[in-house]
């Protein structure tokens, strides 16, 4: 250890004693000792830091109060700690009418018992309809249900043709409309009306989303437009295409009740015989699935 500026450090520390200095580097050369008071290394002295223990440069504060944002766990000072705070950024008393999970004070949206002549929108959490559209008012082309006074129920697809087209699981809904990715304007008609759409079929998974299997079947199988099953010749095909353990995490087992709504097409034994990213791309619609539109 290097002794010769251990003399020169005492003194330096005295001097902090008696000026009441707040920032000091006495780092020796070839040193690493140093002596601060920005305990966070966040370029704030502690003395001013609204969160002197956590890294916060830009010292923001949306309250006003003592705490920065990043130690502050009611950053809208309501009593409501932020975890658990339906507004984190606006103080308000939790009402919430529509049960969006969003307090009315911040809601995007208008919160009202319900909503006048507008259709459901998934990504809202589902909002509640005064009454049914007219289904005059429905074009093709959309997800349907029955009107109810909550989310919820069956979904059909209003194909083209006129005809309502079931999905006959979540899954298969979920191939088409991802969590938190196109989220679709659902209209709600009445039972009446839903009763006069004759149906058309189901649904299929959407080509190049998933591989498929059937419950009694360990075959796994790709889809390609109109619901064509292409049965893969080994699971090693089945990572060169999808990608080594994607494949697993992504293959769907469809329940015999449902394997009828598919067909059966060449087989694939090498992954120049199938593109999931073209079959993807190249079926935009369901509409188009069906063969309802090109």
């Amino acid at each position: 250890m290097q002794t010769k500026w251990i003399f020169p450090l005492l003194l330096s520390l005295m001097f902090l004693l008696f000026t009441g200095c707040t920032t000091l580097d006495v780092t020796p050369p070839g040193g690493d000792v140093t002596l601060d008071s920005d305990f966070d290394d966040d370029l704030v002295d502690d003395g001013v830091d609204n969160c002197p223990e956590l890294d916060n440069a830009d010292q923001a504060n949306w309250d006003g109060d003592m705490l920065g944002d990043v130690c502050d766990d009611d950053d809208d000072n309501d009593g409501f700690l932020d975890p658990v705070d339906n507004c984190q950024l606006m103080a308000n008393d939790q009402a919430d009418i529509d049960g969006d999970f969003y307090g009315d004070a911040c809601d995007m949206v208008d919160d009202t018992a319900c909503r006048e002549s507008v259709p459901v929108h998934e990504c809202d959490g589902g909002w509640v309809v005064c009454e049914p559209e007219p289904i005059a008012d429905v074009p093709v082309g959309h997800v349907i249900r029955v009107w109810s006074t909550s989310a919820g129920g069956a979904l059909y697809w209003l194909g083209a043709d006129g005809r309502r087209y079931v999905f006959p699981n979540e899954a298969t809904y979920r191939s088409w409309y991802p969590v938190n990715a196109d989220c679709p304007v659902i209209r709600q008609i009445s039972e009446a009306d839903m009763r006069d759409i004759p149906i058309g079929g189901n649904v299929t998974m959407r080509p190049g989303v998933h591989l498929l299997k059937i419950t009694t079947d360990p075959a796994l199988y790709a889809v390609s437009r109109g619901g064509v099953l292409h049965r893969l010749d080994s699971e090693a095909t089945a990572e060169a295409l999808y990608g080594l353990g994607w494949w697993r995490e992504h293959t769907v087992d469809v329940p015999d009740v449902f394997f009828v709504n598919y067909t059966i097409g060449s087989p694939i034994f090498s992954a120049s015989d199938y593109d999931p990213f073209a079959e993807f791309t190249g079926t935009d619609t369901i509409d188009q699935d069906l063969g309802l539109t090109p």
